[in-house]
């Protein structure tokens, strides 16, 4: 070998020698970029077993998190209606009917409220979280986390008859070669069918003051007991009556129309006197259609600080179990909105009301996090608490009883629509605990992929839906808020993520 090549050959070795020690340099030093610029960045690089072949879950340097959630949120059933209010149907105020064999007397019926257990209900919608952080070489660490929970959005449709007044076509069902026609009020039925009866199938009751639902009720034509399926007078296929108030105690005199002097049911003479308020009913409140909607949105955030406790003092095949202690901060929000829509009620009308109630709970928080680690899996349990102060944000806003007239036919004597706008703040402790249950695969040193459960209780919440007053010119009031519907949420279900590592 000459001289030149000797030379030359030293000086490749000199250079690569110089270049490995600078790489082993690198990889040793410490483990965030805010310490020295170098990270060898080998994302794909086979898993380091050490420990006897069970592996240590143990890393320094920045990392990230993601989770996709399939989460449910448990809630107390509850009625649409005051709850301590029954009904009884269109009782006469003046005489009662008797049982024809016993004579005792027939009492309308117990009308209850018909939604007994309406939406939410316990269902899985997806969310996402979101978690950074950063360990030091000395077990020191912070985490910052972003929850993007499920929007659970149901809904509930209930009635007899489903279909909106003036969007439906009227089908051609007896091969009669009629052509379809439109027709005005939803009646399903062909032209040649009977109209339909105008008592709503869905019942809400209200708190009221004593006789505040006593009406003149107008649903038969001629004489009661008629055959009250002819009376569609304008061919609308609803009963309509005959715009005179029924003669429910049968002296004679149409509640304030009027007197039937010959006895073919119908008013012939006018005489100004008091009305006969012996024909005055309790009208039942009830709508033909009644739409439901609940929403519940989970959002949150955390900030913690986290300490690594030392297993050194363990025996090595016990130290792949690791310890963590953390504390910080945490915000955590339950926004719920209750939605009401009534629709053709014989006697309410139109009816719709909208309760939003936010709960913003914020607080101190700590946690404990164990780690078990068995080659490439890792087994984590993961607890939190949150010492939780409760900001609650109410607010309702909808009408009720649109187009009621005080002393029309089939409407209370002094009903009226209303139109409301309700909003008040209450604050409550609210604690809050979570705990998570992960398994980890280790796909490389820096991807774990991550499967598990999460489940969170929040005690002391409002929800929307039973929170509802249902108060109809109750003491001057309508709607509102009831103040003890506090109840505790459990929400849980499964989490699939992905976990990146410096």
């Amino acid at each position: 070998m000459s001289a030149s090549s000797l030379k030359t050959t030293l000086l490749a070795v000199l250079i690569a020698t110089g270049l490995a020690s600078r790489a082993a340099a690198q990889v040793d030093c410490a483990c965030s970029p805010f310490y020295c610029p170098s990270n060898d960045m080998r994302f794909f690089e086979p898993v380091d077993l050490d420990l006897d072949c069970r592996g240590c879950d143990c890393h320094c340097g920045f990392y990230f998190n993601y989770d996709k959630l399939a989460w449910a949120t448990t809630g107390e059933r509850f009625q649409v209606g005051d709850p301590d209010t029954v009904q009884r149907s269109f009782g006469a105020w003046g005489g009662v009917p008797l049982d024809p064999e016993t004579g005792d007397p027939i009492v309308p019926p117990l009308i209850r409220n018909s939604i007994q257990s309406a939406v939410p209900r316990a269902v899985f919608d997806t969310g996402d979280r979101y978690e950074f952080g950063y360990w030091s070489e000395d077990g020191k660490g912070w985490q910052m986390s972003v929850l993007n929970g499920p929007d659970n959005i149901q809904g509930m449709n209930l009635g007899l008859f489903q279909t909106v007044r003036g969007t439906a076509t009227n089908p051609d069902n007896d091969d009669d070669d009629d052509p379809d026609l439109p027709i005005n009020d939803g009646n399903p039925l062909d032209d040649d069918g009977p109209p339909y009866s105008p008592l709503g199938s869905v019942f809400v009751s209200f708190r009221t003051d004593p006789g505040f639902l006593a009406g003149f009720l107008d649903i038969d034509e001629g004489e009661i007991g008629s055959d009250v399926l002819d009376d569609d007078d304008v061919g609308d296929g609803w009963l309509d009556g005959n715009n005179e108030a029924d003669d429910r105690n049968n002296n004679g005199q149409h509640g304030a129309q009027g007197f039937d002097t010959d006895g073919d049911g119908e008013v012939d003479t006018i005489i100004f006197v008091p009305p006969d308020y012996g024909d005055l009913v309790t009208l039942t409140t009830d709508y033909n259609i009644v739409t439901t909607r609940n929403t519940l949105k989970i959002n949150g955030f955390e900030l913690m600080r986290s300490y690594r406790l030392s297993n050194d003092h363990f025996l090595v095949r016990n130290q792949n179990n690791h310890f963590e202690v953390s504390f910080g901060a945490r915000y955590l929000q339950f926004k719920d909105d209750f939605l009401f829509e009534g629709q053709d009620g014989f006697i309410m009308g139109d009816g719709r009301w909208d309760t939003l109630i936010v709960n913003n709970i914020v607080g101190p928080q700590v946690g404990f996090d164990w780690k078990h680690v068995l080659g490439r899996w890792t087994l984590q349990t993961d607890g939190k608490f949150m010492c939780g102060y409760n900001i609650q944000d109410w607010s309702q806003d909808g009408y009720i009883m649109e187009g009621a007239v005080p002393g029309r036919n089939n409407h209370p004597l002094y009903a009226r629509g209303y139109s409301f706008s309700y909003g008040r703040n209450e604050d409550d402790f609210s604690p809050v605990g979570e705990l998570r249950l992960n398994a980890k695969y280790r796909l490389t040193d820096n991807i774990n992929l991550k499967l598990g459960w999460t489940g969170t209780y929040a005690g002391a919440v409002r929800r929307a839906s039973t929170s509802v007053d249902y108060a109809l010119f109750e003491d001057g009031n309508v709607m509102g808020f009831r103040t003890d519907g506090e109840q505790n949420l459990f929400t849980n279900g499964v989490n699939v993520g992905v976990e990146i590592r410096q």
